[in-house]
């Protein structure tokens, strides 16, 4: 089901405390949060998640959704000034940290569990007290087996979720590529986060390194059309590194006068 077709009927409610809130004083993390609310459903179903054999029970409260899914429910119409989808998710993090939600990420999905839904949503849900305790570990057990991996019996396999820097850089790439071809074809995100685990375990690559060359590489007229994966980038670092030092402007000093 798409996020269109999710919010086509019936409302949620926005209660007045939320003026309280540090969401409320951050426009993008405003829009994301009702965007989260207005995605959840409204009652247990099975959603069927494309790659999977079987549904996925879905919860209240809960909903199924992707980096780009989302990104496209908040800004459904394509424009130049829409921020990237990996920003958009980075929202998503920060609202998991504010506990307003949770979310369980899977090498297909990830959940996403509103925090107190019942108590907020419901329909004959009254006033709370506004020092009600958070219930975030609550949330994250109640999510879990959605989220299992039938090969985690095996040895020598790892699923990266969102959070971790291997996926988001992986992520960020792939955001890069499309921005400058939106038909380019979606990879397998686990397998080029693979790649970043290898550059920074193995090779000695800090997160903040590979992300400025990745930036570095999607301005570059060469590298732009070069750097299509995350093995390509592994490949070509050094290269890539050293072409960045030799880019850098030098500083003129003809003006100066001598001493």
């Amino acid at each position: 089901m798409s996020a269109e077709e999710r919010i086509q009927g019936g409302y949620v409610k926005l209660w007045r405390k939320a003026f309280d809130s540090a969401v409320w004083t951050d426009p993008d993390l405003w829009r994301a949060w009702t965007c989260c609310l207005m995605l959840a459903n409204h009652a247990p179903a099975w959603v069927k998640v494309g790659g999977l054999g079987e549904p996925v029970r879905v919860e209240a409260g809960q909903f199924i959704t992707g980096r780009f899914e989302f990104h496209q429910a908040m800004y459904p119409k394509k424009r130049k000034k829409n921020p990237a989808a990996y920003t958009v998710w980075r929202w998503l993090l920060t609202l998991e940290k504010l506990e307003n939600l949770c979310i369980k990420s899977c090498n297909k999905y990830s959940l996403i569990t509103i925090v107190n839904w019942e108590r907020y949503q419901c329909a004959d849900a009254q006033d709370v007290q506004q020092n009600e305790p958070a219930t975030s570990s609550k949330c994250a057990a109640g999510v879990q087996h959605a989220c299992t991996n039938k090969n985690d019996k095996k040895k020598d396999i790892r699923i990266f979720s969102s959070e971790l820097c291997e996926f988001r850089l992986a992520e960020l790439l792939f955001d890069l590529i499309r921005q400058r071809n939106p038909e380019h074809k979606a990879p397998d995100l686990q397998a080029w986060a693979k790649h970043i685990d290898l550059m920074i375990r193995v090779d000695g690559r800090s997160p903040e390194r590979i992300e400025e060359v990745i930036r570095w590489a999607a301005r570059d007229s060469f590298w732009s059309k070069n750097i299509l994966s995350t093995s390509k980038l592994r490949e070509k670092f050094d290269a890539l590194t050293m072409k960045m030092g030799a880019a850098k402007p030098r500083v003129d000093r003809s003006h100066l006068a001598a001493v």
